[in-house]
């Protein structure tokens, strides 16, 4: 995978850039050019994709995180000099 250059988060049709995001439920963090979501030990849990997590778990183009009753979709784009020219992730414009 290549360098990550900017990400963001989608909840329903509002895009947010990501830089730290924290609440009582999750933080997401980029680490070494790497997105990463942690659950906070919330009561319900932070479910990736459908599963729960219960430790650093990193996060890819279009992964889906719910906390709560809020759905969050990860958009990422990659520095294009690092993409992986035979992946068929699809990219932000």
């Amino acid at each position: 995978m290549g360098s990550l250059t900017q990400a963001w988060i989608q909840l329903r049709s509002v895009t947010y850039p990501i830089q730290q995001n924290s609440r009582e439920h999750c933080i997401i963090e980029c680490l070494n050019q790497k997105l990463e979501v942690t659950d906070l030990d919330s009561r319900n849990g932070t479910m990736l994709n459908g599963k729960r997590i219960s430790v650093p778990t990193q996060l890819h183009h279009r992964d889906v995180i719910n906390v709560g009753e809020s759905q969050l979709t990860i958009l990422l784009e990659l520095d294009p000099d690092h993409r992986n020219t035979d992946s068929d992730v699809p990219l932000i414009p």
